[in-house]
């Protein structure tokens, strides 16, 4: 498992084409899936955050700026053993 950090960067000419007008930055490298548990850090602290993506935009519901922090998909739950 990594560790992706949240990065934004100005659209390339050819984006602003295609986005809208208010939109300036986009997101540079990975992010969760829409509403995706995940685990974040700051380089302090870890938490389990949710990632949030509509219309408006996309956000961590717990952290307010997600700019330099750093997330990683929650391990799967070992499977469940019969005895």
């Amino acid at each position: 498992m990594t560790w992706n950090r949240f990065k934004l960067r100005k659209l390339t000419d050819e984006e602003k084409e295609v986005f809208p007008d208010d939109v300036e930055e986009v997101w540079d490298t990975p992010v969760p899936d829409n509403e995706e548990d995940v685990l974040v850090s700051d380089g302090e602290k870890i938490w389990i955050d949710n990632w949030y993506h509509d219309g408006e935009g996309a956000c961590l519901i717990e952290a307010f700026e997600t700019e330099g922090l750093y997330w990683m998909s929650l391990p799967e739950l070992p499977k469940k053993v019969l005895k």
